[in-house]
């Protein structure tokens, strides 16, 4: 499969042949779901913390005698079933980190790409050289790119202060090293736009793996 090649005008430069061991049209969604899930745990805080009814406030006194009141037995102001007593199986700060295979992890990077591929959401960019820093410059590729309306995943080999600086400002728009991209940050985004240099290097990552 073939993708076409732009420069920062949007008229196409050439062609690019994507390899056919990291790229062979096949979406492996359990991987996808899995890796997700724990991208999503392992960014959980885990600090949310109930009061039980020994941690409360107030009297630990039995508010009236067991029998012959009328009301229903009571042991202490602070059991759960009153206000302001403690939480029964309240949240507790935990842990919801999991840990993700190195092979399953770049499965899933290679099943978001695959899904970006079908979906015709990669933009192949023959080099992103900005002159300066300045948002309108970025502005103006995207626009040439015809990619405004879109959340953008903008990956680089290298992140320069040029291209840093320009995006920053720019709410649809987040900039990554390949190195460091994850399938979740592929998913999060309508479009991928990717240099060529960017795109050799996430093929290797994929391949690399699978090779050993």
């Amino acid at each position: 499969m073939k993708l076409d090649v732009v420069d920062i005008t949007g008229a196409k430069q050439a062609s690019y042949t994507l390899d056919k061991e990291a790229f062979d049209g096949k979406v492996n969604k359990d991987a996808l779901y899995q890796v997700v899930v724990a991208y999503r745990a392992n960014q959980r805080r885990g600090t949310a913390s109930s009061k039980t009814r020994g941690e409360t406030a107030g009297s630990g006194a039995k508010p009236w005698r067991q029998k012959g009141t009328g009301r229903a037995r009571v042991g202490s102001k602070r059991n759960p079933l009153w206000k302001g007593g403690g939480a029964a199986f309240g949240p507790k700060p935990r842990d919801y980190s999991q840990k993700i295979a190195k092979k399953l992890r770049q499965l899933a990077l290679k099943a978001s790409l695959e899904d970006s591929v079908k979906k015709n959401s990669v933009i192949v960019l023959a080099d992103l050289t900005l002159d300066s820093y300045k948002t309108k410059d970025m502005v103006s590729v995207l626009r040439n790119l015809h990619l405004t309306e879109y959340k953008i995943l903008l990956v680089v080999t290298d992140i320069g202060q040029n291209v840093k600086r320009s995006s920053n400002n720019i709410p649809n728009l987040d900039v990554v090293c390949a190195d460091s991209v994850s399938a979740l940050d592929i998913l999060l985004h309508d479009r991928l736009l990717v240099t060529k240099d960017a795109l050799e290097v996430l093929t290797q990552r994929i391949t690399r793996t699978f090779k050993r």
